[in-house]
């Protein structure tokens, strides 16, 4: 299935092969972003959904002393915190940019930059990828494009999801690239780099290219390229370019359980069923988030059923019904291409299963467990570790990249390859077109006036005082993303003091709950710490909070926050 005849041109004018990857992606961002996410002072752009998190993250990241290891971060989220990466700020950029921090302007935002080398980079892996099938520039030059145009990776900037950090699906692409190329010299280097990028930049997937790293591996061994001294090598190599980025980036810093919640909740669409899977991958119409095409009907969806969009876009679905029309025998899979490959494809079809898993698919494993020796502990054992990626959902992404890079490849597979470069060329313009209708609200949301701060509803002059006044402000007890969080959060990050009002991907369950334990402790022997702005959760026991509130100090509800203020008539 591969093209033998590309690879005397693989290295052809590597100068304009890259300055093409380059206008690519960089003209795919102008479209569907626009310019103004790269003015490094402009953070009103972030303030839709998870972009709060990630920016807020970045800025007490930066403002705080270094520490060990170097991902280490303290003042947001307090007990509950303890990593850059849990405030999913791209470690990869976080780190070397807090090196940078004294000559970089205040505010400062890498989060533009990065969605444009998202783009780019995504237009090299698929140039790459595509390169694999066939020599014909134009052939390749429309493909990539189309590739790097999926509506899977547009979605992550929703301006009701903003995950910059998952933009980065080049790696996906990179991966595949990796499996399908042939072996040569650099090859382990290759997936090592890999692996220590996913590890900086985000864990779901990390977990994609590991197992396609895993699966790739053993396909070496299969087709006799390795032999198990490589195996072990490649295996070894691969735990160290993971183990050491996570240990750098801190990782480990939250220790104990740092599962989530609500696994199963987030499957990719309905109940999980296999009739309905199909359909997903033509859901392109997502209720209040608005429809991604105007030639697909709208299917019925529930709300958390978001992180399941793996819509192909109309361009990818029109070039599987050209190549049903014009050369139907292109669609046939070769049997040599996937058994040489045969770990790989396991290794999607696994993400994908995972990807499926619904509230109802769990129950039904429960059962089925409860036939097996150990089946309770192992379904509690699965249950466990699985809850570390409750948006499971997100799995099926390497299928959908695999679907489009089908289509595409089948579609030069006709020989005639004028009409395939005018259907390519025809499928990305329709592909871009009807997708309109979900990047526009995108590209809007963006292309604000720039703005060098957070809106906020803190705005009687008791906050700024306050700020300049107490070390801390903590929230009692202790909660992940309380609400008003975002506000109390920005404050602090404007007075470099630190506060647990944070929204963090991961928590430290047991320590949440022990230090809650602890503070609750601390109110009954009419303890309090004197240097600390309290912010007084509705869920505080009511003997506690009258307690708090018979001591000294100023007590009281200022802009919908009730507040404890240590010593206030003394400062």
């Amino acid at each position: 299935m591969l093209d033998k005849s590309r690879q005397k041109t693989l290295t052809d004018r590597p100068i304009a092969q890259t300055i093409a990857c380059i206008a690519i992606g960089t003209i795919l961002f102008l479209i569907f972003m626009g310019p103004s996410v790269l003015v490094p002072t402009n953070i009103g752009w972030m303030q839709h959904a998870d972009g709060e998190q990630h920016y807020l993250g970045w800025a007490f990241y930066r403002h705080e002393p270094w520490a060990f290891p170097p991902g280490k971060s303290v003042r947001f989220g307090l007990e509950l915190g303890g990593s850059v990466v849990y405030a999913d700020a791209i470690p990869l950029l976080a780190i070397p940019f807090k090196l940078l921090s004294p000559a970089l302007p205040e505010p400062f935002q890498y989060y533009g930059i990065w969605i444009l080398a998202c783009f780019v980079l995504q237009a090299v892996f698929s140039w790459l990828l595509i390169g694999l099938f066939t020599a014909n520039p134009a052939h390749r030059l429309l493909a990539a494009t189309l590739l790097a145009a999926a509506p899977v990776m547009l979605w992550r900037l929703h301006p009701f999801i903003r995950h910059e950090s998952l933009m980065a699906h080049f790696l996906i692409i990179w991966s595949l690239w990796l499996c399908l190329k042939p072996l040569g010299r650099r090859h382990l280097a290759g997936w090592c780099g890999l692996l220590a990028a996913a590890t900086l930049i985000h864990a779901y997937l990390l977990a994609m290219v590991l197992a396609l790293f895993l699966a790739d591996t053993v396909d070496r061994k299969r087709s006799r390229e390795l032999a198990l001294s490589g195996i072990a090598t490649s295996v070894g190599a691969g735990v160290i370019a993971v183990l050491l980025p996570a240990w750098l980036a801190g990782y480990f810093e939250i220790g104990g359980d740092a599962t989530a919640s609500a696994f199963g909740a987030y499957g990719i669409m309905g109940d999980g069923t296999f009739p309905q899977i199909p359909l997903s991958f033509l859901q392109s119409a997502w209720g209040d988030y608005g429809r991604w095409s105007y030639l697909l009907p709208e299917m019925p969806v529930h709300y958390s059923h978001h992180e399941g969009f793996v819509y192909l876009g109309a361009g990818a679905l029109l070039c599987l019904l050209c190549t049903i029309v014009l050369a139907p025998t292109a669609l046939i899979p070769d049997v040599a291409f996937l058994r040489r490959h045969l770990m790989a494809a396991l290794a999607v079809a696994a993400l994908t299963f995972f990807a499926i898993i619904k509230i109802g698919t769990l129950i039904a494993m429960q059962k089925a467990f409860a036939f097996i020796p150990a089946g309770d502990q192992l379904y509690e054992a699965l249950f466990r570790y699985g809850s570390m990626f409750r948006a499971n959902a997100r799995f099926a992404w390497p299928l959908c990249y695999l679907i489009i890079l089908f289509a595409l490849v089948a579609l030069t597979r006709t020989r005639r390859p004028a009409l395939t470069a005018g259907l390519l060329a025809s499928a990305l313009a329709l592909q871009v077109v009807d997708t309109s209708p979900g990047w526009r609200v995108i590209r809007d949301s963006v292309n604000t006036a720039p703005r060098t701060s957070f809106s906020t509803r803190l705005k009687d002059p008791f906050w700024e005082d306050a700020a300049s006044r107490y070390a801390a402000i903590r929230r009692l007890p202790s909660k992940n993303t309380p609400a008003r969080w975002r506000d109390i959060a920005d404050l602090a990050d404007r007075h470099r003091i630190g506060t647990n009002m944070a929204y963090l991907s991961r928590v430290n369950a047991d320590g949440l709950a022990s230090g809650r334990i602890e503070t609750l402790e601390d109110l009954e022997r009419n303890v309090s710490d004197r240097s600390t702005l309290y912010v007084i959760g509705e869920e505080l026991p009511d003997a506690m909070r009258e307690a708090l509130m018979a001591r000294g100090g100023y007590h009281g509800t200022v802009d919908g926050i009730t507040v404890y203020a240590p010593d206030w008539d003394a400062r």
